[in-house]
């Protein structure tokens, strides 16, 4: 499959490994969009993932292995369901986006943004036109 060609890289291999795993302690799910398509699948829980050097060894992610380089971008639900442990009642909160937020700071600089009620990570800049 023919990749696209693209400005600039905005994740290394480093950064990708360092942020699923980051979303796989915190236990969040998120959806993935990928260089061929640009558009976004379904959610995705890292919970089982294998992040290796060069790609995810999980054959959730993609169908198969995949190689970070592949991801165009990740976006992760803002607001989410929490369930209260005494209670039982579900209620929609920022707590776990929040922490996320805050830890994903301490990995460094990274092309995160926030659009429309999700956090958007940015494997890439944008497109450059072929001539």
């Amino acid at each position: 499959m023919r990749r696209p060609t693209y400005s600039a890289a905005l994740m290394n291999d480093t950064k990708w490994r360092e942020v699923l795993s980051l979303l796989r302690r915190l236990g969040m799910s998120f959806e993935v969009a990928y260089v061929w398509d640009e558009r976004f699948r379904a959610p995705f829980s890292v919970m089982d993932m294998s992040l290796r050097d060069s790609h995810v060894a999980d054959p959730g992610l993609g169908g198969g292995p995949t190689e970070y380089r592949d991801i165009f971008s990740i976006r992760i639900p803002r607001t989410l369901p929490s369930r209260n442990p005494r209670t039982g009642e579900v209620q929609q909160t920022i707590e776990n986006s929040d922490r996320f937020l805050v830890e994903a700071t301490k990995l460094g600089r990274l092309p995160l943004r926030e659009e429309g009620g999700f956090i958007y990570l940015d494997g890439y800049s944008h497109r450059v036109e072929m001539r």
